[in-house]
C-alpha cells in the first residue's frame, strides 16, 4: 500500500508529470485512447455553454463553434433525469462547487448512460466564474449496477 501523500489525490501530480517528462498534450492523448470524452465550459456570466466536437457527438448533436443550443441539449436528456441535472447546474453555479452526475441521453430509440464531471473556477476578469467539465459515455457493464431494477 502506498503511504498517503498529497499528490495521490490526482492521477498524476505536477511533480510526477515534470519528473516523467510527460506534457499535458501527452496526458490528453493517452486518456483519449482509453475513453472517448468531450470537454465543455459553462460561462456563468453569459449562460452560454461551449463544447468540443466530441461532447456534441456524445450528446447526439451536430457540432457548432458557437454556444450549444441548450434547448436541443435538454431535449436529448431523459425526462426523469433532467430535473436533477438542472438542480445540479443551479447549485454548482450558486455555490461555486463541482459535481459528478450520471444521466441518460437519447441514443436512437433508446437511451445511453453518460457521466459529467465538472469543477468551478474563478476568473480574474469575470466575477461570476465558470464551470468546466468533461462528458463521457458509461459503457462498462459494472457501471450500470446502480440503475438495476432488482
Amino acid at each position: 500500500m502506498l503511504p498517503h501523500h498529497e499528490s495521490h489525490r490526482f492521477a498524476l501530480s505536477a511533480e510526477d508529470q515534470q519528473r516523467l517528462g510527460i506534457s499535458d498534450r501527452d496526458i490528453v492523448t493517452l486518456v483519449s485512447a482509453y475513453r472517448r470524452f468531450g470537454i465543455w465550459r459553462f460561462d456563468l456570466a453569459t449562460g452560454h455553454v461551449f463544447a468540443s466536437a466530441a461532447a456534441f457527438d456524445i450528446l447526439g448533436l451536430d457540432y457548432t463553434t458557437g454556444p450549444m443550443n441548450m434547448v436541443a441539449v435538454t431535449a436529448r436528456i431523459h425526462p426523469e433525469d433532467l430535473p436533477v441535472l438542472m438542480e445540479t447546474y443551479e447549485r454548482a453555479s450558486k455555490d461555486c462547487v463541482g459535481y459528478h452526475n450520471h444521466y441518460r441521453v437519447r441514443d436512437g430509440e433508446s437511451y445511453k448512460f453518460v457521466r459529467s464531471v465538472a469543477g468551478f473556477r474563478r476568473l480574474p476578469d469575470c466575477p461570476a466564474g465558470e464551470i468546466v467539465g468533461v462528458i463521457y459515455e458509461l459503457n462498462d457493464l459494472h457501471q450500470f449496477v446502480a440503475f438495476a431494477d432488482d
